[in-house]
């Protein structure tokens, strides 16, 4: 246990961590001191850190040629590094209750923002089911364009509720979890990433062909019926086809109960896990005692964007199903 805390104060994961404990007792007394540990303060950027960023991306959008057209928000001219920087209006404030940093950069016009938060990570990553899928330094990304807010369309919002103005990229990186939010393109929202992380941003993994390739089982399709249900959603109906977690949660929870659902279904939310998603195809992955299917392939067929909703097209049997 001293070597745990040890190793928490050092800001280091401990060996334990991903090691199975051999009572729940002990689980629960570790997950306990993480807990503890995660109210220390947190910790803020090195002196003139944000500014430094500032110039950095300014830069860049100086040298990009096919970032022409952006740069106009962002300052005047050719100045200096320092004059550049000073030129995007900063701010940095910490919420102690949630332990988050946050700096907010704001253009000269004041048309675009972007936010750079960050907090100590805890848990495992899943990334909203509703996102498609990049990779930053090799780690999975949650790519969000346009941002879902917190109220989400699944909280009887209506069609769309939730959705924002802003773009979005969230990730973790050596035990900090990040999240780039703005009103710019997702390609200037990496210029920050970049500038933050000193590494490779592909947001084009998530708009890639899938690796999975065709599913053992195809579903077919009703173009008219998708078509029609298509309709629906955009008059705020069934607002859960457009989460494709959701859609798989109805599909599989019909195989176990194909007479209908009553009650509760008999597949979890929690799951169901996307482990690929351009914006266009996903592939879900089914756990649980319960589901007689492994993998569901879905696609958006009527309309290829945030507001299409999403359709099986084939799954996977579990082993021995």
């Amino acid at each position: 246990m001293s070597d745990y805390i040890d190793s928490l104060n050092q800001d280091k994961m401990p060996i334990e961590h991903d090691n199975e404990m051999e009572t729940s007792d002990m689980e629960e007394l570790l997950e306990t001191v993480r807990l503890v540990r995660s109210l220390k303060e947190p910790v803020l950027p090195e002196e003139q850190y944000e500014k430094r960023l500032a110039s950095n991306i300014n830069k860049h959008l100086l040298n990009k040629k096919d970032l022409k057209k952006t740069r106009k928000g962002w300052f005047f001219g050719l100045a200096s590094a320092a004059a550049v920087a000073l030129i995007i209006i900063l701010n940095i404030t910490v919420n102690q209750d949630k332990k988050v940093v946050k700096i907010d950069y704001t253009s000269q016009d004041k048309q675009k923002k972007v936010s750079i938060l960050q907090e100590r990570a805890f848990g495992e990553f899943k990334p909203a089911s509703m996102s498609a899928l990049g990779k930053i330094n090799n780690s999975i990304a949650e790519i969000q364009s346009p941002k879902e807010g917190e109220a989400g369309v699944l909280l009887g919002g209506g069609a769309y509720a939730g959705t924002t103005d802003m773009d979005s990229i969230r990730w973790r990186q050596d035990e900090i979890e990040y999240d780039v939010v703005g009103s710019v393109p997702l390609e200037e929202l990496s210029l920050f990433i970049k500038e933050l992380t000193n590494g490779n941003v592909d947001l084009s993994y998530g708009k890639q062909q899938l690796d999975f390739g065709k599913p053992k089982v195809e579903v077919p399709v009703d173009l008219a019926a998708e078509e029609g249900d298509q309709k629906n959603v955009d008059s705020g109906h069934s607002p859960w086809k457009l989460d494709p977690a959701f859609v798989t949660q109805v599909f599989v929870s019909l195989k176990v109960s194909p007479e209908g659902i009553q009650g509760d279904y008999p597949i979890k939310y929690e799951d169901i896990k996307i482990i690929q998603n351009n914006g266009k195809e996903a592939v879900a992955e089914v756990s649980g005692s319960k589901t007689p299917i492994k993998r569901v392939y879905l696609k958006r067929i009527v309309r290829q964007d945030n507001t299409g909703i999403w359709t099986v097209v084939g799954y996977d049997p579990a082993d021995g199903k």
